[in-house]
C-alpha cells in the first residue's frame, strides 16, 4: 500500500490545512481468493460552517462513520486501493492503522491557529496601535507566497527522508519521536520564534508542464496572515532560510505582502477609515 503524494503534503504541513477524514471500508475475504479492501476519504481545507461553530472538527468515534450525517466538506479526494495479502489479519492491522491515523488528523494536530481560537486570532491575527495605523485597526497583513515543489526529486527520496525533511510520521501526520534540527515543523515552530505564530492558509495548484525542465508545473499556494510580519513572517522566513531541510525540494517563484484593512459597516466600504 502507498499513499499518495497529495496527502502526504498536506498532511505534513505543506497545504498548511487541517483536515477532516472519513474512512470506509469494504471487505471480502474468502479460502480461495485474495481478500480485497477499499476506502474513501475525504479532507476539507475549509471546515464546513456548521462544524466551525461546533468547535471546528468532526469526532471520529462514535456510533457512526463521521462524514456521512455531517456537515457537508468543501472539498473531496477519493483514493480506492486493493489489499494484495490474504490474511485477515493483515487487514485487522492496516483497518487499525487507518483508524489511528485518521482519528489523529480529525484532532487537526498543529501549530497553526485555530480560528475558533479568538485569544490567539486577537494576539497573533488582528493589527492593532501601536505597531499599525489606525485604518489598519482590526485589519490583518496577508503573506502570500507562490512556491514550487521538486515533485520529482521528492518522490525518488525515501520514506525517511520525506518524514526526516517535515519532521511528521508520513501514514498518520503526528510528529516524530526524534525530530531532527533541520525539519521544517521544528524551524518554523512557535518554540524556536519567539512564540509567534501564523494563521496559514495553504493550496495545492498544477500549472501544467515545466517547458524549461518537462517537468510538471506543481506546488502550493501558501498565505498567512498575521499582526505584524515585522515579528512573525519575516522573522521566522529568516530564521529557516538555509537550514531548513525542505528548501532542497521548493522554490519559491512568487511573493507579495498585502496590507487587508478592517470589514466595512452596513452602509460603509472596505478602506473607508483610510480614505475618508
Amino acid at each position: 500500500m502507498t499513499s499518495t503524494r497529495r496527502s502526504f503534503l498536506k498532511s505534513t504541513g505543506l497545504g498548511g490545512v487541517g483536515l477532516g477524514a472519513t474512512v470506509g471500508a469494504a471487505t471480502a475475504v474468502s479460502r480461495g481468493d485474495r481478500a480485497a479492501a477499499s476506502e474513501s476519504a475525504t479532507a476539507a481545507n475549509v471546515v464546513a460552517a456548521r462544524a466551525a461553530a461546533a468547535g471546528g472538527t468532526v469526532p471520529f468515534y462514535g456510533a457512526h462513520q463521521a462524514g456521512i450525517a455531517t456537515p457537508a466538506q468543501s472539498d473531496l479526494q477519493v483514493a480506492a486501493l486493493d489489499m494484495v495479502s490474504n490474511s485477515l489479519a493483515d487487514l485487522r492491522t492496516l483497518l487499525r492503522a487507518w483508524s489511528d491515523a485518521t482519528a489523529r488528523m480529525a484532532r487537526g494536530e498543529t501549530a497553526n491557529i485555530k480560528v475558533e481560537d479568538t485569544a490567539a486570532v486577537k494576539k497573533f491575527v488582528w493589527a492593532s496601535q501601536p505597531t499599525s495605523p489606525a485604518w489598519m485597526r482590526g485589519g490583518s497583513y496577508l503573506v502570500a507566497r507562490r512556491i514550487e515543489i521538486n515533485l520529482k526529486l521528492w518522490d525518488s527520496t525515501g520514506l525517511g527522508g520525506q518524514q526526516q525533511t517535515i519532521g511528521r510520521d508520513k501514514l498518520g501526520g503526528g510528529v516524530l519521536g526524534h525530530v531532527p534540527p533541520t525539519a521544517h515543523i521544528l524551524l518554523a515552530s512557535p518554540s524556536r520564534n519567539h512564540g509567534q505564530r501564523l494563521l496559514r492558509r495553504g493550496y495545492s495548484y498544477v500549472d501544467g508542464i515545466d517547458p524549461a525542465t518537462g517537468g510538471m508545473g506543481a506546488g502550493l499556494m501558501f498565505l498567512c496572515y498575521q499582526r505584524d510580519p515585522r515579528r512573525q513572517f519575516i522573522p521566522i522566513q529568516r530564521s529557516i532560510a538555509g537550514v531548513d531541510a525542505l528548501s532542497l525540494y521548493v522554490t519559491h517563484v512568487g511573493s507579495a505582502v498585502f496590507a487587508c484593512p478592517p470589514g466595512a459597516s452596513t452602509g460603509g466600504y472596505v478602506g473607508e477609515h483610510l480614505l475618508g
